[in-house]
């Protein structure tokens, strides 16, 4: 084996390695290539001010200016200005997921997604908040959540022009308007909005429960209804009616006692009547609403619960 330190090759039989990451290249030209990924001397740059390190990426990229797509996909006609994302859109149709978990087996298409699945493993979550400190696993879910603090709904419905935090909410609802369904169930066939609203179904099928008391070990399907568990353990109550203080552990119970107590039909934004907990507001708390008036601790399991945030 020869060794050369200034250059950071370490070589084997018909193999180059690079000693900084690892990575294997049949001859020398890729690995001279590879090799200045290391560094940041990027010579080849673009009139946008975008800089590369390979006169080849630079050529890519310019294509990013004009409208050609000149790697078009054989199997489905869909054409792509770089090479590399027509290689990962193949993956759809051959079904290769060339990047594995060492942890847990599990593959991904992109080495990026690997990358972002290890953090579920190792805890890591890079991106925090400047407002409240609140990490996040990926920086894009960070960008989104700061929102919450602006106010600011970039993502506006250009049909009946609802605006929405992040722009998978409005993927989601713009559904609503054009009735796709694409999500089914395999066992009943029953159609869903949303993945998460079909996992959530299919877990009546399966009787999966994930989600376990700590206190007492009952489990629950979903999440929403093991938190609304949780109150008969710590006997808090977050639903308050701003009229006469009495409170309750279910939205439910606080409805009927304002229709019968205090005569209000609803709880509308010009009287808002819930007082909630932060740590009881989550998105699927926000998303499920429930019908029933019984409470938890007559163990019937609502299918959810509603969500209404103080003005």
């Amino acid at each position: 084996m020869h060794k050369s330190s200034s250059i950071g090759l370490q070589r084997t039989v018909g193999k180059f390695i690079c000693k900084h990451c690892g990575n294997i290249f049949e001859t020398f030209v890729e690995f001279e290539l590879h090799v200045k990924t290391h560094f940041s001397e990027k010579p080849f740059t673009c009139p946008c001010g975008r800089s590369y390190m390979h006169k080849g990426h630079l050529k890519e990229h310019m294509l990013t200016h004009t409208d050609r797509k000149p790697h078009v996909c054989t199997q489905c006609g869909k054409s792509f200005a770089h090479k590399g994302d027509l290689t990962i859109h193949t993956r759809i149709h051959t079904g290769e997921k060339p990047y594995s978990c060492t942890e847990c087996g599990k593959s991904f298409v992109q080495g990026g997604q690997l990358k972002m699945h290890m953090r579920t493993h190792t805890g890591e979550k890079p991106y925090s908040c400047s407002v409240c400190g609140k990490s996040f696993v990926q920086k894009h879910n960070m960008l989104d959540h700061m929102f919450l603090h602006t106010g600011e709904k970039p993502y506006s419905c250009t049909l009946c022009g609802r605006s929405f935090v992040q722009g998978c909410h409005l993927k989601d609802h713009m559904k609503t308007h054009s009735g796709e369904k694409p999500h089914s169930c395999s066992f009943c066939g029953k159609s869903f909005l949303q993945n998460s609203d079909l996992r959530v179904h299919l877990r009546g099928h399966t009787g999966e429960k994930p989600f376990s008391c700590t206190e007492c070990g009952k489990n629950f399907a979903r999440s929403g209804v093991l938190k609304r568990h949780m109150l008969t353990h710590t006997g808090e109550k977050p639903y308050k009616c701003a009229l006469c203080g009495k409170e309750y552990t279910q939205s439910s119970k606080l409805k009927r006692h304002m229709m019968i107590q205090h005569n209000k039909k609803e709880i509308t934004p010009e009287t808002p009547k819930v007082i909630l907990l932060p740590n009881l507001c989550s998105r699927e708390g926000l998303q499920n609403d429930s019908n029933t008036e019984s409470s938890v601790s007559d163990k019937k399991d609502s299918n959810s619960k509603e969500c209404i945030l103080p003005h």
